[in-house]
């Protein structure tokens, strides 16, 4: 199993993606409230750091199908 994958599946990634989404309840693209997720900026399969909360941001499941692998910090992807 990747390093991302492992991550993704634990119990530390779940515990810090809900203290995430409740400090911050917002998709930082379009402003969505539900069918949030936890991005990490620097996606972890580049180097990305896991856990660190400067790494992460609250991303509706669509927008964050639509950012993909990219690297991207509260910019929206161009539709």
């Amino acid at each position: 199993m990747n390093r991302a994958r492992r991550i993704r599946r634990s119990s530390k990634w779940t515990r810090a993606s809900r203290i995430h989404r409740a400090i911050h309840p917002r998709c930082v693209y379009c402003a969505a409230t539900t069918d949030l997720t936890v991005d990490h900026i620097v996606p972890l399969e580049k180097g990305g750091a896991a856990y660190d909360p400067r790494n992460l941001q609250t991303l509706c499941r669509s927008c964050n199908s639509a950012k993909g692998n990219s690297l991207s910090a509260a910019t929206p992807p161009r539709q």
